[in-house]
């Protein structure tokens, strides 16, 4: 939304500013993402009271956690972590859900920019120096015109400032919805789906994202098709994962 010029910033254009965003919250009201309300929203896109009962997670603060249990026997990775956990509130899965299915390009970048500032508080993640995105198919970006994976990710590294490189990993394979899917099926459906590009790769720690961890089959098959290729370390974050 572009904003009315403020160079002099003179009581009647201050006016005029409110007048419109007053209106414009009439006739559009701004919905809690969470909850859908329409509470006062806090710069998360979400209500005070959602924000401050967000079932964040302190994952980032110790390398053996839930979130790096589900890859161990399968997959060497450092650490990983969740910013959320998808417990029974529906809060939580309204707010993966416009991440991923409405538009919410805007909304993983700043859910990025919040949990960037959490990680780096942990010295788990000082020394993170790319972060690399779970990609997309060709065929899905153009049909989400946005990986969600991506912005997540566009976020952490305006915190952490480390850069997002989407060259390094690509996905070959058009894959299935993995929703209804169990571990088996999903490990099936991702065999071969990943290749890490030659590509000069000067990297020391590598951070790879995706949105949601639920069996953890395509967190796993990335970072399979990269040490492959390179000989860097690996961690792993999302914005949500499972609480069972």
């Amino acid at each position: 939304m572009s904003e009315l010029p403020t160079t002099k910033s003179s009581p009647i254009v201050r006016l005029a500013k409110a007048v419109r965003d007053d209106l414009l919250d009439y006739i559009f009201p701004r919905l809690c993402l969470c909850c859908k309300t329409e509470e006062s929203i806090t710069d998360h896109f979400m209500c005070l009271s959602c924000l401050v009962t967000m079932p964040l997670t302190k994952q980032h603060l110790s390398a053996d956690n839930r979130f790096a249990e589900h890859f161990w026997g399968r997959v060497e990775i450092e650490t990983g972590s969740a910013m959320f956990l998808l417990d029974s509130r529906d809060y939580i899965k309204n707010l993966i859900h416009r991440v991923k299915y409405e538009n919410g390009h805007h909304v993983a970048y700043e859910l990025g920019r919040w949990w960037g500032s959490k990680l780096k508080e942990s010295a788990l993640y000082q020394d993170v120096d790319v972060i690399i995105p779970v990609p997309l198919h060709w065929f899905k970006h153009m049909k989400r015109t946005y990986n969600q994976s991506e912005r997540f990710a566009a976020g952490l590294s305006e915190i952490l400032g480390a850069p997002v490189d989407e060259k390094i990993l690509r996905r070959r394979r058009y894959t299935k919805t993995q929703t209804k899917m169990n571990r088996a099926q999903r490990i099936d459906n991702l065999t071969r789906a990943f290749k890490a590009q030659d590509v000069p790769a000067q990297y020391h720690h590598a951070l790879l994202i995706d949105d949601v961890l639920t069996t953890g089959s395509t967190l796993e098959a990335c970072a399979l098709a990269l040490q492959q290729k390179y000989d860097f370390r690996i961690s792993m974050s999302c914005i949500a994962m499972g609480s069972d």
